[in-house]
Parts: structure tokens; sequence; C-alpha cells
């Protein structure tokens, strides 16, 4: 059976237009809200839900998978300040395994915890700079190993994005220190 196409006014001032079954969005639609956003996908019962693209007047834009009105599942997201990440999704947080675009042409690789970096990742910085190891709430924290693009590099512990603990650093002549390192900042 088919679904009925249909264009219908929301109190909140929202208009979608498309399929629809008992008096709700079910099925492919789109709806254009009061604030400018607009959302062109998936329906289910009234809700966002399967593939989906949602654009923000501001030009950020989600396409991917939703659920219950939320990102959930896998998406890509396009940042304002041309950041994109493609990756994971929990109820409206990155959440899993994903990539962040930096627009600078850094990128990190791995883990997400509601939206924050947390527990194993790579970020490569643009200049070949790599840092691969544990994050902390948005931090190098952990066992981790950095290689600056001199070949210098430091394979130790860290505490809030610096250097703390035991670890050995290894300078791009070969020579090398092994001990403990307490608050030495890093600078790329």
């Amino acid at each position: 059976r088919r679904q009925r196409q249909m264009c219908i006014r929301d109190s909140n001032g929202a208009v979608y237009t498309g399929e629809i079954k008992g008096r709700k969005p079910n099925g492919k639609g789109k709806t254009v809200f009061k604030n400018g956003d607009v959302y062109e996908g998936e329906y289910v019962k009234g809700k966002r839900e399967g593939y989906g693209t949602y654009m923000f007047p501001d030009g950020e834009k989600y396409e991917g998978q939703w659920f219950q009105d939320q990102q959930h599942g896998r998406g890509i997201y396009y940042f304002m300040n041309n950041n994109r990440y493609d990756g994971m999704w929990f109820q409206d947080y990155q959440h899993g395994k994903g990539t962040m675009y930096y627009y600078n042409g850094d990128i990190y690789e791995g883990d997400w915890v509601n939206d924050k970096r947390e527990g194993q990742g790579t970020y490569t910085w643009k200049n070949g700079s790599k840092y691969v190891g544990s994050w902390k709430n948005d931090k190098k924290d952990g066992k981790g190993t950095l290689t600056w693009n001199d070949g210098s590099k430091y394979d130790g512990e860290w505490k809030n994005d610096v250097r703390d603990g035991k670890g050995t650093f290894e300078y791009a002549n070969g020579d090398k220190y092994v001990g403990a390192v307490s608050y030495t900042h890093l600078t790329l």
C-alpha cells in the first residue's frame, strides 16, 4: 500500500512535506523548521529515524543515521569552522570510533566518548608529528608515544596533555634520556 504525500504545519511553525501514516511523518520527507533548520530524510512514526541530512542556517550539517530524533549510528558532521567528524554517534554525541579532520590539516583517528577524545587514538599534525596512545577528556593521558617531525620521540606516561611520569626521550641524533618527567610542556 502506498503512503500518502502531505504537507503539515505543526504548532511550532515547522512545515513537513512528505509521506505520512496516521497523521505523522512516516517514510521519506522534509521538514523546514521556523529557525531555518532543514531535515530531509527518513521518518518512523513522526520521528527522524533511518538515514537523513540535517542542515543548520550557519552552514553546519549532519548526514547519517538517526534514531528517535537523534544522531545515532554512523554519520558525518560538517562544522562551521571547516572541521569534519566522520564516525559513530550515540544519542547526538560523537561516541565510538571516529575521525576528526581539523580545518588546519591535523587529523585525529580513534575513540570518542560524549564528543571528546577518550580511549585509544592517533593524532597526526599537518607538519608530520604524531601522537599514538591514550586519551582522557580530550587530552593525552596515560601511555603514549609522540614522534616529532624531526625524528625525536617521547614514549611514556602523559597526564592532562603533558609528559608526566616515567618515559624515554629519544633525540633525533639517537641520544636517549630514560627516567621520570614532570610537567614538561610540549611545543610542536
